[in-house]
């Protein structure tokens, strides 16, 4: 089985759509895969709340309005909440989910909810509803997060995927991006990931995989966004 190391966070509108185009893929051609998600935080904690809706924002979310509607995402571009929530706390919910087989729930419900629904990720309350929302108790999750019962767990995942990203950055991104981006950028996309990645901490979001990706997987998997982030 295929064993793909994702790299991601809930505010990153590339995680979503490269995810969605992910699965499609892998459904199309019958392959078998776990996909595992690391929690790449974007802005570090304590860090400052970055604006989203300056000329370089505005620009990566024209490009990617046509490949989010192509997977189905009617996504807010720019997104209603700004600045970017932190997400320290629903990586730590994601910990928790985890316990109750239900990861990829919540993943997909808490970046459904910023990026389409408009809420803040951010906040406690919000996540507690979308814990609700997935079968979770959200007593639970709300002792959970104001406790930060997960947050050593969630540093320690975050260093791990720092760790994947330098192992793999010279890898993993340059075989994919040599391999695919013939396809991303039939889809309009200028090959920003591959830039993006051999100059520094941007380039190591979505995508980054353990070994090598099948070039047929990733050709065929119509991937049209680029793997940086914001």
């Amino acid at each position: 089985m295929l064993t793909i190391d994702f790299l991601t966070d809930y505010v990153c509108p590339f995680c979503l759509v490269t995810k969605e185009n992910l699965r499609a893929a892998l459904k199309t051609l019958h392959q078998e895969a776990e996909i595992i998600e690391h929690p790449y935080a974007l802005t570090p904690e304590g860090g400052e709340a970055t604006d989203i809706c300056d000329e370089e924002h505005r620009a990566y979310f024209a490009r990617l309005k046509e490949p989010a509607e192509a997977v189905g995402l009617n996504m807010q571009l720019p997104p209603e909440i700004r600045p970017r929530p932190m997400t320290y706390l629903a990586f730590e919910g994601a910990v928790l989910a985890e316990k109750s087989g239900k990861h990829e729930a919540w993943s997909d419900r808490v970046y459904r909810a910023y990026w389409v629904e408009g809420r803040d990720i951010g906040q406690i309350d919000v996540l507690c509803v979308l814990a609700a929302d997935i079968g979770l108790n959200a007593d639970e999750m709300r002792q959970a997060l104001e406790n930060r019962t997960y947050a050593d767990d969630v540093k320690t995942a975050i260093k791990h995927a720092g760790h994947l990203s330098s192992a793999r950055r010279a890898d993993s991104v340059r075989q994919w991006a040599a391999h695919s981006l013939a396809g991303v950028h039939a889809a309009g996309n200028d090959g920003r990931a591959a830039r993006r990645d051999s100059g520094g901490r941007k380039s190591g979001g979505n995508g980054l995989l353990r070994g090598r990706m099948p070039p047929e997987l990733v050709s065929n998997a119509s991937i049209n966004t680029s793997g940086a982030v914001l």
